[in-house]
């Protein structure tokens, strides 16, 4: 096991001697999540002004305010964590490109297989490295901006959207890496990989079929929508209930990790 332990840390210390001195994708990561933090601060600085008591018009604007407050984490973290799905359908098949199709199409790749390890190994230490730059620095700043104003707790709604993002980025990262081992090429993986996904994001938002269907390509859409946090309001005919939103998530987790699959199980025979 230490041995094992000893191969991976090599060649991770590789990889990080190929990001720096010019680490794009570490500088990306800090950003992503200074960004979700200073969005929800910002946000809450118009929260309380939103929820005063001279906005109780009438009782059902009253029960309206008093859901926003009790529910205040989940609306101040929907917005940003929106934006961060969009821009993460944009970021991890680039990111999936750059650290394994670009490698396989300049021989680097051979470099780091020089190292005693199996090729899946490389690949789940690729595939942990792009989850951590993009979904840790995102959830972290989210979680610490929502509890430090004014102490909140975060609720059911809230862990259930963040949730749904890194089951999403999961599905992203396998489907990305699928493409990088079939292509080799950077550049065709990541246009084709933020295509595939603008195309389903695309689905999830507007396409005339049955909810559950809608939220498997994109669960983070679907939970937001169940839980009255869409930026632009319920795109869905039929509303979505529970149940819909824990099996898109479910379904999507379980197509990532058939993906993953696929995608070690092709990476072993590729040629390098």
């Amino acid at each position: 096991m230490n041995e094992r332990f000893r191969r991976i840390r090599a060649v991770f210390e590789f990889e990080l001697d190929l990001s720096f001195p010019f680490p794009v994708a570490e500088a990306l990561s800090i950003a992503l999540g200074v960004f979700v933090a200073m969005s929800i601060v910002m946000e809450s600085t118009n929260f309380w002004f939103l929820v005063s008591p001279s906005a109780f018009a009438n009782s059902l604007e009253l029960e309206r305010i008093m859901y926003q407050v009790i529910h205040v984490d989940f609306h101040l973290l929907s917005l940003p964590l929106f934006s961060m799905t969009i821009l993460s359908i944009i970021a991890i098949p680039m990111l999936c490109a750059f650290r394994v199709a670009g490698p396989l199409e300049n021989g680097v790749l051979r470099a780091m297989l020089s190292y005693p390890i199996k090729r899946r190994e490389l690949l789940i230490l690729k595939g942990i490295e792009i989850m951590v730059l993009i979904c840790l620095p995102i959830t972290g700043g989210a979680l610490v901006a929502i509890v430090l104003f004014n102490g909140l707790i975060v609720g059911f709604e809230s862990l259930l959207v963040i949730i749904s993002f890194w089951t999403l980025a999961f599905t992203i990262l396998s489907s990305s890496f699928l493409l990088s081992v079939i292509t080799k090429s950077s550049a065709k993986a990541a246009f084709s990989g933020i295509a595939v996904w603008t195309a389903l994001l695309l689905v999830g938002m507007f396409a005339k079929i049955p909810v559950v269907l809608r939220g498997i390509p994109n669960p983070v859409i679907l939970t937001l929508s169940f839980f009255g946090g869409f930026p632009f309001g319920n795109q869905y005919n039929t509303d979505p209930v529970l149940n819909d939103v824990l099996v898109s998530i479910i379904v999507n987790l379980l197509i990532g990790i058939i993906t993953f699959l696929a995608s070690i199980r092709y990476f072993k025979r590729v040629e390098i």
